[in-house]
């Protein structure tokens, strides 16, 4: 991982913790799709930076993933049905995995692009999340799901991982979709279907980060 995205993504992690807070305390949503998109927008410009070319901003790849994560930002901005806001959940799902299946057809992978969806992809679990609690429909246990991502990231700061680059292993991935979906059936589905179905995601995805970061404190005891 670059020098420069590792302390974006830690700044940017640390940013959406305290913003989720002050919704919290305010129930200002829109204050999370306001700091998520100056976040990413610094996250383009650090691109521009290091790069001093603006091509990427115009990959195929790219401007999925930008549609992606304005389409989610919209959901906080603007008062929605459940069910127009379970539409256009879908929509971001359907394509998230599009940019990647353009970045391969075009060769366009990059680092930057990489980074890009996997902070959509947190976004859109964190989204959603404040949006079902902010309904009333459930909990504070569910901003938890919301924020796991970013904790998860943030603690990895004071260990050392086995890998510079955070693995997409198709399990930890088959779980986010899982998850994304299930965050969909609590805007379109009744609770008693919903419930159960974030519930055994909850459960898929804390257990995926707590094996994650079983295994990284296990490499940090064997190298001590």
């Amino acid at each position: 991982m670059r020098i420069w995205i590792e302390k974006w993504m830690t700044f940017h992690a640390i940013l959406l913790v305290f913003t989720t807070i002050f919704f919290l305390l305010t129930f200002q949503i829109e204050a999370i799709g306001l700091i998520f998109t100056l976040s990413i927008l610094s996250l383009y410009f650090l691109k521009f930076l290091n790069n001093r070319k603006t091509d990427f901003l115009f990959e195929a790849a790219n401007l999925v993933t930008s549609l992606r994560w304005l389409l989610l930002v919209s959901l906080t901005y603007f008062s929605l049905s459940d069910n127009h806001i379970a539409i256009i959940a879908f929509l971001v799902l359907i394509l998230d995995g599009f940019d990647g299946f353009l970045a391969r057809k075009y060769k366009t992978q990059s680092g930057f692009g990489e980074y890009l969806d996997m902070e959509t992809d947190a976004f859109y679990v964190l989204a959603l999340s404040c949006l079902l609690y902010q309904n009333g429909t459930f909990g504070l246990w569910i901003i938890s799901l919301g924020l796991l991502r970013y904790l998860y990231f943030i603690a990895l700061q004071f260990f050392k991982p086995p890998h510079k680059k955070e693995a997409r292993v198709f399990r930890a991935r088959l779980i986010a979709v899982i998850l994304m979906g299930s965050l969909i059936a609590g805007f379109a589905l009744p609770l008693s279907i919903s419930k159960p179905a974030i519930l055994f995601s909850a459960l898929l995805v804390f257990y995926s980060f707590g094996s994650s970061f079983w295994n990284v404190l296990q490499h940090n005891l064997k190298k001590s």
